[in-house]
């Protein structure tokens, strides 16, 4: 019995997926804030009212950093992926230590309430005193309108 040879071709190779660098360019702008803002937390630095009020947004920024390293996961884009976890781990080891308690015991003392007042411009901007009169000797209250 003869057996034949025949020449398969061979298995063509899929065809491979085309990276599209805007989904990539869009993980990545988020991103690099987010790194910058865990750079600065972990640092220390305070930097004027704009850092200041970013700093604040720390347990906002590491709820956003692990949505975005899910994103990234999902779209495979490891280097946005790796960045966006070292940002969020980083946020959360800061955020921890104010979660859990450090076992000092609460106050048994007397109770302290505490009003507080925004006394920058003095009166509501509803009020028919607004704007006060700036004179030294004005005492009529409550305002005439």
């Amino acid at each position: 019995m003869r057996t034949a040879e025949i020449d398969a071709p061979a298995p063509e190779e899929p065809p491979r997926r085309r990276r599209r660098r805007w989904v990539t360019v869009l993980l990545a702008l988020p991103v690099l804030p987010l790194a910058g803002v865990a750079g600065m937390r972990l640092v220390g630095v305070d930097g004027n009212r704009y850092t200041v009020a970013a700093l604040a947004l720390t347990p906002y920024l590491a709820a956003f950093g692990a949505l975005l390293t899910l994103i990234a996961l999902v779209a495979r884009r490891r280097l946005v992926m790796v960045l966006a976890l070292a940002a969020t781990v980083s946020l959360g080891a800061v955020l921890v230590p104010r979660s859990l308690g450090d076992g000092e015991p609460t106050g048994d003392g007397q109770r302290l309430r505490v009003m507080t007042a925004n006394l920058l411009r003095g009166a509501p901007t509803r009020s028919p005193c607004w704007p006060w009169p700036a004179t030294p000797g004005w005492t009529s209250w409550p305002c005439r309108s």
